[in-house]
């Protein structure tokens, strides 16, 4: 079914490292199986009921499309399509290979000729690492299991299927029965249809069994270096990819690759899946936000770290990637070393006087106790205070200069770590191509609270305002119409879907930390006769003097904003948050919302001051 987002990280991985390898001048072929000649098994929960009736058992790639919106002749390339096709704006270079297509060609007809030749010694393998841990009598169950076991099955040339489900729940094959060397066939019996034949090798219905599958299929590139794989394939012993390497050693004499086992990637707090659990897709991904932020997830993260995808704090991924990109163009550092350094020079110095002073105490009194002669101990302790100052005086510049000096080189070399690993990262993250230039740079909670204003603001506005928040941040880039465009779409469907979740989400507390970390708002039409009716005596005279501040004004800026609040809150003696709250519930018809100053500087001053007229009328 549909291929989850969680996915995307063996992908990013495998890409990151591709390009890793090129920079190095090495030459790299990143591949990606779509196991297409697998069989349906079961089919998720959006797929019709008669339709998975009629093709469970069969290989995907031969059961039909299930839907017509992606051009394709069978379930494996719609779903297969469906994920193939978000490569490119991910920034994945990736040959794809659809093996039912492989199970066609004449190198893996000589695969399965080999496992077919060795099956044997393939079920002696695998049986060894199946039980492992199990009791005699457990062993002996399997292996009587395992008695008529081959490593390959067919596909049925009368009804399709390589294998069917009994009432338990258990799967059938289409097992081979014999294999025929001299004439190079196999005979079948298919459980499905009762059906039983006689194919060529070279017939492509022959299949190998998953567990030969795998490694015949890395033996078919001996140069092959790496695989990534999720968690659960990495059971030592028993796990498919400790077995695979097994039989691609012994049965094709290749080592086999280097394996890397993915943590899951959750979104939020639930499990993603394919054919259950939550399914959010890569291009549903895309159509709320640039590819950029799940490249810095995946490789900002361990491996075997397990990812929480949040949707909805895209706001602090926007952040922490904009930063990064700012870093990589020197118009940011990666901290403030000065302030640091000034910083620890001041709680030093208090902190290294105090410690001098306990100590030059200490010195002092054994000074006064060892002195035999009266009138010098006297005049020692007359003297307390200076010979205690000069004590710490000798001491304090050489340790102070010592501390200050390798503080300093430590967070220099943080600095430089800092920096080194963002001059590193940051094409790794990128999609596409480094620019010599900082690309443009639009804050995702600019365009969220755009996306909300949009009836009030013109598109050209929004542009001339992102433009200016940008060159704030020296940034020159020109924001095109179309970039701008995409981004605001971008940001309209990730509202929809925020509000969507909240909306289906049934626990309470869960609901308001999703609303905590989105300004959702809606602007009426009118301030209402209700909302003018809940305002006290305070909040009427004080959104009155902020109507006439209005219109004296001839720009409207965060600065003059603070100063008329601070005069309009003296003025009126109203307690701050009730004066937000006030002007909150005029703009919004809610008592919170983003925060002001930015948040009104975005609006056209003329109606902010038609908005505000109702107060200023005798």
């Amino acid at each position: 079914g549909h291929v989850h987002m969680g996915f995307m990280r063996e992908i990013i991985i495998g890409d990151a490292i591709q390009r890793l390898l090129k920079k190095k001048r090495k030459e790299v072929n990143f591949r990606i199986f779509i196991d297409s000649y697998d069989a349906a098994k079961r089919f998720p929960p959006y797929i019709d009921k008669s339709y998975a009736d009629n093709y469970v058992g069969q290989p995907f790639a031969l059961i039909p499309s299930p839907f017509n919106d992606i051009e394709a002749s069978s379930y494996a390339e719609y779903f297969g399509k469906e994920l193939i096709n978000t490569f490119p704006d991910f920034g994945v270079d990736i040959e794809t290979i659809w093996t039912h297509s492989l199970y066609q060609h004449a190198e893996m007809h000589e695969q399965i000729r080999i496992g077919l030749q060795k099956a044997d010694e393939v079920k002696k393998i695998v049986l060894t690492h199946l039980t492992h841990a199990m009791s005699d009598s457990e062993k002996a169950e399997k292996y009587e299991d395992y008695e008529q076991w081959m490593p390959a099955m067919v596909v049925c040339e009368s009804c399709n299927r390589t294998q069917i489900k009994n009432s338990k729940g258990e799967i059938s094959p289409n097992r081979i029965v014999n294999y025929d060397q001299v004439k190079d066939t196999v005979t079948y019996i298919c459980p499905a249809c009762e059906y039983s034949g006689e194919v060529k090798i070279s017939s492509g219905l022959v299949k190998l069994n998953w567990r030969l599958d795998w490694p015949a299929k890395w033996a078919l590139n001996p140069k092959n270096v790496y695989e990534g794989s999720g968690k659960d394939h990495f059971t030592k012993i028993t796990g498919s990819w400790d077995v695979a390497t097994d039989l691609c050693h012994q049965i094709y004499g290749y080592e086999g690759p280097v394996g890397l086992g993915f943590e899951w990637v959750r979104l939020g707090d639930s499990d993603m899946g394919t054919s259950k659990g939550v399914v959010f897709m890569p291009k549903t991904y895309l159509s709320m936000a640039e590819p950029e932020l799940l490249r810095m997830i995946f490789l900002t993260t361990n491996p075997s770290r397990h990812v929480s995808f949040r949707i909805e704090e895209l706001s602090l991924l926007y952040d922490e990637y904009e930063r990064i990109e700012r870093i990589y163009y020197q118009l940011e550092e990666p901290f403030d070393l000065k302030k640091k350094l000034d910083d620890y020079s001041n709680r030093l110095q208090k902190a290294l006087t105090k410690e001098l002073e306990k100590e030059a105490l200490e010195q002092f009194s054994l000074l006064i106790r060892n002195e035999q002669d009266i009138e010098k101990r006297k005049l020692l302790a007359k003297n307390k205070k200076g010979k205690i100052e000069e004590m710490v005086n000798e001491q304090f510049s050489t340790r102070f200069t010592e501390q200050l000096e390798k503080y300093k080189k430590s967070e220099e070399a943080e600095y430089s770590r800092q920096r080194g690993e963002i001059e590193f990262l940051y094409p790794l993250i990128r999609a596409k191509n480094v620019k010599k230039e900082c690309p443009p740079q639009i804050p995702h909670k600019f365009l969220v609270n755009m996306v909300q204003l949009r009836k009030y603001i013109s598109f050209e506005e929004i542009l001339n305002k992102a433009q200016q928040t940008q060159e704030q941040k020296q940034i020159p880039a020109i924001i095109s119409k179309s970039y701008m465009k995409k981004r605001l779409q971008q940001t309209e469907n990730w509202l929809n879907h925020i509000k969507t979740l909240i909306e289906e989400t049934e626990d309470a507390q869960e609901k308001i930390r999703i609303e905590s970390k989105v300004d959702l708002f809606d602007v009426p039409k009118t301030v209402s006769k209700a909302t003018i009716g809940s305002f006290d005596e305070k909040q009427l005279l004080s959104l009155k003097e902020f109507s006439s501040w209005l219109n004296q004004i001839d720009e409207f800026t965060e600065e003059n904003l603070k100063n008329s609040m601070i005069q309009i809150r003296d003025k009126t003696r109203i307690d701050a948050k009730n004066l937000f709250q006030a002007i909150y519930m005029v703009l919004i018809g809610r008592s919170v919302g983003p925060r002001l100053g930015p948040f009104m500087t975005l609006m056209d001053l003329k109606w902010i001051r038609k908005r505000f007229s109702v107060f200023g009328k005798k």
